[in-house]
């Protein structure tokens, strides 16, 4: 566990966690579903489609795949086929993250109250959240898509989630979260960052870093914040 401020610290009682990249092991599904799209229609590729996707909602995705290929069927069709695509992986393959439940039982055990802040559809968040048996852990769910946003290019998910939890102060919330433009939007608003690795931004974890309170390599480190904060 890196902390980058020995400053004083506010008691956190609630934790919000980005979830794609963050407590599941999703992004190679993300880089991939551009390629998995393009095989299943037998398209021609466009380049190097895996650095574009896998910072897209599924609704970018469906409305560049749309334009690129110029495909005469609807956005909504297009959105309807990742999401089939998705759907399938969510409910069959896409794991937890490794020391993710022991660190969720950890701050449960500890009383902390936990969201999720998210980018991703409700339905898939939910499907998989079941799958792993993570819900009861889970207090509330907010999507970027439910408080107008497209992705976390403001604050919004993370103070609504923050309400939801009974709290108003965002320095009372840690915010877990493995993307950089995600991580300075909720430094910005005030909330204590945890910044959290995955391989789909190690090239700008640098960026990343810089947006935390604190920088965890693994989830198993997680705990270590009650020992701060309690």
């Amino acid at each position: 566990l890196h902390v980058r401020s020995r400053r004083q610290r506010q008691m956190c009682i609630r934790d919000s966690f980005d979830m794609d990249g963050t407590l599941i092991d999703s992004m190679p599904l993300w880089r991939d579903v551009g390629q998995t799209f393009r095989e299943r229609r037998q398209l021609p590729p466009l380049g190097d489609m895996t650095r574009l996707f896998h910072k897209m909602t599924i609704i970018q995705a469906a409305t560049y795949l749309k334009d690129a290929y110029q495909l005469p069927e609807s956005t909504e069709a297009v959105h309807r086929e990742i999401q089939e695509i998705a759907w399938q992986a969510y409910a069959e393959k896409v794991p937890l993250k490794d020391g993710v439940a022991e660190a969720l039982d950890a701050f449960k055990a500890a009383g902390v109250r936990m969201a999720i802040a998210t980018a991703n559809e409700r339905s898939l968040v939910e499907l998989v959240l079941n799958r792993l048996n993570i819900a009861p852990y889970i207090d509330t769910v907010r999507t970027c898509g439910e408080v107008g946003m497209t992705k976390k290019e403001g604050p919004s998910v993370y103070l609504k989630c923050l309400q939801d939890l009974g709290g108003s102060v965002p320095e009372t919330c840690y915010v877990f979260e493995d993307a950089p433009h995600a991580a300075e939007s909720a430094a910005q608003a005030g909330f204590q960052v945890v910044a959290v690795y995955d391989d789909a931004y190690a090239y700008d974890l640098p960026r990343l870093k810089k947006a935390a309170r604190y920088y965890c390599q693994k989830a198993s480190q997680w705990p270590a914040l009650l020992e701060d904060s309690f």
